[in-house]
């Protein structure tokens, strides 16, 4: 029942969550996150609601939406990209730990230093496609899945991270806002 509402959680975010994309592994380890001061809260959008705190002892917060009490939390990492921006490589699903979602966010703050709201950017396709390419990337959806499913980034690891990191300069096709709720 847990794992099932655990799916049910992950599948809630893949819906949300349109403009990531997937590895195979972790790309950013610990000695690359960032501990984003203030980001611990409960946030909002059109349909969804989620919480985020972090997590003792590590420099990783957890993800849980509320509706879903029971299906626990996923653990996501917060990477440093400059300009209020960061990457999110979350773990999408404790059942299959070895993949990875990566998410470009800005982090809005009142002048006050207080997080007003988080935005997931999502790139426009071709500028992504051709930063892709420039790096000699891959990016493919996997076969049978939804035209909103991450695409999956093949290639060495130094290299995905740094088209990861270059996905800041990417122009935006579309924002999801999560507004603070606390």
């Amino acid at each position: 029942m847990a794992g099932s509402i655990r799916l049910a959680l992950a599948f809630t975010l893949s819906l949300v969550l349109a403009g990531c994309y997937e590895t195979d592994h972790e790309v950013f380890g610990p000695k690359n996150a960032a501990i984003v001061p203030g980001l611990a809260g409960d946030y909002v959008g059109d349909n969804e609601e989620y919480i985020v705190a972090p997590i003792r002892h590590t420099p990783d917060y957890s993800l849980r939406d509320p509706k879903y009490p029971d299906a626990g939390s996923l653990r996501f990492r917060a990477i440093a990209l400059g300009g209020g921006l960061y990457l999110m490589q979350l773990q999408q699903n404790p059942n299959k730990p070895n993949i990875y979602w990566h998410i470009i966010f800005r982090v809005d703050r009142a002048s006050n230093g207080h997080i007003t709201q988080i935005v997931q950017l999502e790139p426009k396709t071709d500028a992504v496609a051709a930063l892709a390419r420039q790096f000699g990337l891959t990016l493919e959806r996997p076969a049978g899945g939804s035209p909103d499913d991450p695409e999956v980034i093949e290639g060495q690891n130094e290299t995905m991270a740094a088209f990861i990191r270059g996905l800041k300069g990417v122009p935006v096709d579309s924002e999801t806002v999560l507004r603070r709720k606390d």
